[in-house]
């Protein structure tokens, strides 16, 4: 008996829920860090199909997008509109609900502009953002894929600008 005086679920049920729990958690971070490799070439429709359902709902402050077609080309653009891009998630808060979860990712990311060196970057040439991603996933053949992810920016930083020549239609 727990002090609550309510039982313990079972080893197994907890055991499933952490597995799942960290599967979800994974899909987050590998999004996150493909933000900064999205110019790679191997981060194509399959890598994202690994990552999202086919009719995936996505929301950003630079645009939204329904479904994989399209999305490694916009993902891609957005992208390299930026010089370097670094992007962390944490927190990461898992509610599971049978074959669907609610979670929430706090994000923080980092934006340099184009033709500055690296080191020692100016607020002037860097835009930094924090906020957060609600996320849906279902439970499907495949195992645990996005469904929906909603960004919302709580702040930014910085004077940093795009690539002039980006577009996000595309």
């Amino acid at each position: 008996m727990l002090h609550s005086g309510r039982q313990a679920a079972p080893a197994e049920s907890r055991l499933a829920a952490l597995l799942d729990r960290e599967e979800i958690s994974g899909l987050v971070d590998r999004y996150v860090v493909g933000l900064d490799t999205a110019q790679d070439p191997a981060q194509d429709i399959e890598w994202y199909r690994r990552i999202f359902t086919e009719d995936v709902r996505l929301s950003f402050p630079i645009g939204e997008r329904r479904g994989l077609d399209g999305l490694a080309e916009f993902q891609r653009r957005a992208r390299l509109t930026w010089q370097s891009t670094l992007h962390v998630s944490a927190n990461h808060v898992v509610d599971l609900d049978g074959d669907r979860a609610a979670v929430r990712v706090q994000i923080l990311g980092t934006h340099v502009e184009y033709g500055v060196p690296t080191a020692g970057l100016e607020h002037a040439t860097r835009f930094d953002m924090g906020g957060y991603y609600d996320v849906t996933a279902v439970r499907g053949p495949d195992g645990w894929r996005i469904d929906d992810l909603s960004f919302t920016v709580v702040w930014t930083s910085g004077a940093g600008r795009p690539n002039a020549d980006y577009s996000a239609a595309g």
